[in-house]
C-alpha cells in the first residue's frame, strides 16, 4: 500500500487551488461596478494573482525555483492587498488612492530629472492625481490590518533570497560550499528550495481565493475553500512535526 506524504498532498492542493480559481473567475465575469467598488477592486486582483499562479505552476514545474520565488512574492503582495481589501473595504480604497497620488509624483519627478521629453504631457494626464502628494501603500502594516502578518514575513524574506540582487541570492545562481562540506548540500537546499516554494504560496493562495470570494459574496467558493483548508490542516501539523517548520497554511 502507497502512503501519500504531506507534501504530496500540498503538490496536489495546488491542483484544487486552480479548479477552484478557475471557476471563481468564471464567477467574476458577472461583476460590476464603478472604479471604486470593492468588487470590481478585488477582480482586478484576483486576475493579477491567477495570472501569477499561472506562471508560477509553469516555472515550478520546470524546476525554475528562483522564478517561482520572484513570482511569488508578487503573488503575496497580491493577497495581502486583497486580504486587506476584504477587511476594511471602503478605507482599503481611500489608501489606493493615495498611492495613486504618491506613485505619480514620484514617476513625474524621475522623469523630470531624467529628462524625459514627455514628462510633462504625463504631468499633464495626471495633474488631478498630482494636486495631492498622497502616501504609498505600506504592505507590513496592509498585512497587519488584515491579519496576515505571516505572508509579510514570507515576502521579506523572499525580497533577500530571491528578488533584489544581495550577497545571498546571487549565491543561488552559483552555490558557495565549502570545501569541506559534500557537493550533495547544494542539492538538498535547492530541493528544500522547491518545497518551500509550495509550501508558501498555499497560503498566499488560500488567503487570495477566500478574500475575493467573500468580497464577491460567493458563498460556494468560500465553502470550497474552507473545506480544501480542513484537507490541509492535518498534514500541515504532521508535516511540521517531522520537519521542525511551522507552515501555515490557512491564509494569515
Amino acid at each position: 500500500m502507497t502512503t501519500t506524504t504531506s507534501y504530496e498532498t500540498f503538490q496536489a492542493a495546488l491542483a484544487e487551488i486552480a479548479e477552484i480559481g478557475n471557476d471563481l473567475g468564471e464567477a467574476s465575469l458577472n461583476v460590476q461596478g464603478v472604479a471604486d467598488d470593492p468588487a470590481v477592486i478585488s477582480t482586478a486582483l484576483f486576475w493579477r494573482a491567477t495570472s501569477h499562479f499561472r506562471a508560477f505552476t509553469v516555472l515550478w514545474q520546470a524546476d525554475q525555483i528562483l522564478e517561482c520565488e520572484i513570482i511569488l512574492r508578487s503573488s503575496i503582495e497580491v493577497a495581502i492587498c486583497l486580504a486587506n481589501l476584504d477587511a476594511r473595504r471602503g478605507d482599503f480604497i481611500a489608501d489606493l488612492t493615495n498611492d495613486v497620488s504618491a506613485t505619480m509624483n514620484g514617476q513625474v519627478r524621475m522623469m523630470r530629472k531624467a529628462q524625459f521629453g514627455f514628462s510633462e504631457i504625463i504631468a499633464a494626464e495626471w495633474a488631478r492625481e498630482l494636486e495631492s502628494t498622497g502616501k504609498r501603500l505600506d504592505l507590513e502594516v496592509l498585512a497587519r490590518q488584515a491579519d496576515v502578518a505571516d505572508l509579510y514575513t514570507y515576502h521579506r524574506v523572499l525580497s533577500g533570497v530571491a528578488v533584489h540582487i544581495t550577497g545571498v541570492s546571487i549565491g543561488r545562481h552559483t552555490p558557495f560550499i565549502d570545501a569541506e562540506e559534500e557537493p550533495s548540500a547544494a542539492t538538498e537546499t535547492a530541493q528544500a528550495d522547491r518545497r518551500r516554494v509550495v509550501l508558501w504560496m498555499l497560503p498566499t493562495m488560500l488567503a487570495t481565493l477566500r478574500a475575493h470570494a467573500s468580497i464577491i459574496e460567493s458563498q460556494e467558493h468560500l465553502d470550497r475553500v474552507d473545506a480544501l483548508l480542513a484537507k490541509l490542516k492535518p498534514e500541515v501539523v504532521r508535516y511540521g512535526a517531522a520537519n521542525g517548520v511551522s507552515t501555515p497554511a490557512d491564509g494569515g
